[in-house]
């Protein structure tokens, strides 16, 4: 690659402060260490790119003599825990909320959805959701 800085340059602006004070950290140490963390970059197309950076710095007589580790993609798993945060705060809804299978089958609700319709849960658990709420 002909841009030693391409790294430093497509940091996400959010993380490049923590993560160039990591590296400064790292690389005036005077003891090996290993260290472990997750940022994002802008990729070259301008998407957002997970990464965790796994690496050791070995120090001998206060000089680096080894750098090595390794960086894994991590977007996948980062949009999963988004999406996983962000259904944990609708099922926490003051709103009720029924989740049920293609079959309209009630599979979970939540504390909003029992103390609206003042069932209990054991009651609902399994039944047709159409069947059992919508009005005849």
């Amino acid at each position: 690659m002909d841009e030693p800085d391409f790294w430093q340059k497509h940091l996400h602006e959010d993380d490049k402060e923590f993560v160039l004070n990591k590296c400064a950290e790292g690389s005036i140490s005077t003891t090996s260490q290993n260290y472990d963390m997750e940022y994002r970059i802008i990729a070259a197309d301008g998407h957002i790119v997970w990464l965790r950076d796994i690496a050791t710095i070995v120090v001998e007589e206060g000089v680096i003599t080894e750098l090595y580790g390794f960086m894994i993609d991590i977007t996948k798993q980062k949009h999963a825990e988004e999406q996983l945060r962000l259904a944990a705060n609708i099922f926490e809804s003051q709103q009720g909320i029924l989740i049920t299978d293609k079959t309209a089958k009630i599979l979970r609700v939540n504390k909003a959805f029992t103390a609206k319709r003042l069932a209990k849960l054991s009651r609902v658990l399994g039944k047709r959701a159409l069947k059992s709420f919508h009005p005849r």
